[in-house]
């Protein structure tokens, strides 16, 4: 329980902390996620092809 209860803390923090960052700078995280998406997309289909 005592581990369930922390995960929990942790990711209520996460989340507000994200909250916050996307307050303040709304345009910019988004840009960010998009090119982070994207890149992680162009790895994985690199990986099935060189697979």
């Amino acid at each position: 329980q005592v581990a369930l209860v922390m995960a929990l803390e942790v990711a209520l923090a996460i989340a507000l902390e994200v909250a916050f960052v996307m307050a303040l700078a709304v345009a910019l995280v988004m840009a960010l996620e998009v090119a982070l998406v994207i890149a992680l997309e162009v790895a994985f289909v690199m990986a099935l092809a060189v697979a």
